[in-house]
């Protein structure tokens, strides 16, 4: 039997009790879109935002394997993790404004702090007891960032002994590790590179050597045209996973070479765009056609939008039921608050619809006229003035406006997902089939969605994540049919690996930091494509 006390859930079949912990994605919808963008850019992850530390860590791992060859996997991590912050150093003293570096705000407090003349890595790069250092991991942001990029790549394979090295020809016939470790060696000179290998080694780096491996080591000296620049463009544009055996060649993408090239006929076409939102948008508005060109790649990121949408409606509402519980109630009986909220949500849904208490599912759809594109500013606004009507309204809003505008295109949606293997459980489809099935009023499908949609999923969701640990990521605690409030969740958009495309566009000079296509980038579309 369940017991609520002080907070606490305690089950008999848990031998410590339970600790609350901050939790992403509560309603556990957002894994669709994920697994979208995950499909759509390989190799690029939202935390791998610098095409150049690629060249950067094959570098430094052919360098390892040919000068070092130690076989324990912490010294590699250690000479990476002293690389790392040497790195960030040169950067942020020559180009403080330049972001995405790895442990830049761990660089600048070192910067700031100075008083020698040399900056101390070992001490602040490598772990010993528990000084602190730029970073947590052990495997710096190599290993917790980069390691699952440039493996998707076929940039760098795990060896026998536990170390990573740099692919090379007898790994693959595409772009490989190897041939960037020699092209970013060549676009260095020796002097440079025998300075940085040894600030590694002695773990110090003289003030007076940063301006000139700022000129050899930058993250945006890629020079246009010459053969490190090269491997990078091939590299965006090859095949995805070029060493996954199993995929068959019937089966072989080349989605992020398409969605650069839609990115970048995007950037060109529109003097308005303003981000990698505008680009998603777009696509979800026409349907996954762009100039009158349909492709399953537009197709995919339609349908991620269309999932973005929904989970945020959703989130919407259950941050408006955890502010009313949290706000009116101490503890509450479910039915009873269920009820409440119902009526608060279709009090503002009627209002601002023109509908009727008693308006059914289909007329309260028909009703609907928001701006889709805009209606999460309005949401984010009720949020931060503490109106959890508005909130709520607004998210059934647009989980009725999502269904309308789209539900026409659902069977081709779900065979172009279910094809590539990105539908997960909480997909917005499993919201149309729950509106198509449903023949009764606009109230009773709210009420039973709050219900098993909002509270039952939510604790399913939350159960499943904590496993067989203890630490628990509920907004709420029932007992006895009662509810108490544990935490608000705001809803948030994820981030689809665009914002780091744009950073990759612009460090190769195929698009300038104002989002204008460049000679290069028209070059690129032209020749490449």
């Amino acid at each position: 039997m369940a017991v609520i006390k002080n907070n606490e859930r305690k089950l008999v079949f848990w031998g410590s009790k339970n600790s609350f912990v901050t939790g992403l994605d509560p309603l556990g919808l957002q894994n669709t879109p994920i697994s979208t963008y995950a499909l759509l850019l390989p190799g690029i992850t939202n935390l791998t935002n610098r095409i150049r530390y690629y060249g950067f860590y094959c570098w430094l791992l052919d360098y390892y394997a040919r000068n070092i060859r130690h076989t324990d996997p912490t010294e590699q991590y250690n000479f990476i993790r002293k690389a790392e912050l040497t790195m960030a150093i040169v950067m942020k003293s020559m180009n403080p404004d330049y972001s995405q570096v790895t442990g830049s705000r761990f660089a600048s407090e070192m910067i700031q702090k100075l008083n020698d003349t040399y900056y101390d890595i070992e001490n602040n790069a490598v772990k010993k007891g528990d000084n602190p250092t730029y970073w947590k991991g052990p495997s710096g942001a190599f290993g917790q960032y980069y390691v699952g990029a440039m493996t998707d790549m076929a940039l760098i394979i795990l060896s026998d002994n536990r170390n990573y090295i740099s692919t090379n020809v007898t790994h693959h016939d595409n772009v490989n590790g190897t041939m960037l470790s020699n092209a970013f060696e060549k676009n260095t000179s020796e002097q440079a590179r025998a300075s940085f290998i040894k600030c590694i080694q002695t773990g110090k780096l003289p003030l007076e050597e940063i301006e000139f491996l700022y000129r050899h080591f930058a993250l945006n000296a890629i020079t246009v045209g010459n053969d490190e620049w090269d491997l990078y463009c091939q590299l965006m544009l090859q095949q995805d996973h070029p060493i996954q055996e199993e995929i068959d060649d019937a089966r072989r993408t080349s989605f992020r070479k398409s969605t650069l090239k839609h990115v970048l006929d995007v950037i060109k076409e529109y003097d308005e765009f303003n981000g990698w939102g505008f680009y998603t948008q777009l696509i979800y508005r026409s349907k996954g056609v762009l100039n009158g060109e349909r492709t399953d790649v537009l197709d995919l990121w339609y349908f991620y939008q269309l999932n973005e949408l929904f989970h945020f409606a959703a989130d919407s509402i259950f941050w408006g039921m955890m502010h009313k519980l949290d706000a009116e109630y101490h503890q509450i009986h479910l039915p009873r608050f269920i009820k409440e909220f119902c009526e608060d949500t279709l009090v503002y849904f009627h209002e601002h619809n023109n509908t009727g208490a008693s308006t059914s599912l289909e007329e309260a759809i028909a009703s609907v006229q928001i701006d889709e594109d805009s209606v999460h500013r309005d949401i984010e606004g009720a949020i931060k003035n503490k109106d959890y009507k508005a909130a709520s309204g607004l998210g059934l809003s647009l989980l009725l406006s999502i269904y309308k505008n789209n539900y026409e295109n659902t069977e081709a949606l779900q065979h172009k997902a279910f094809y590539y293997g990105v539908l997960r459980d909480g997909n917005v489809l499993e919201l149309f089939a729950q509106i198509n099935c449903w023949n009764g009023n606009l109230s009773d499908f709210l009420f039973d969605y709050l219900l098993r949609n909002i509270i039952f999923r939510h604790q399913y969701v939350a159960f499943r994540k904590m496993g067989n640990g203890n630490q628990s990521t509920l907004k709420f605690l029932l007992g006895e049919n009662y509810i108490r409030h544990i935490e608000t969740f705001e809803p948030r958009f994820t981030s689809p690996r665009l914002f780091a495309l744009l950073n990759i566009l612009t460090d190769l000079n195929l698009i300038t930091p104002e989002y204008k296509v460049t000679d290069t980038g028209e070059t690129l579309l032209k020749e490449r494509f």
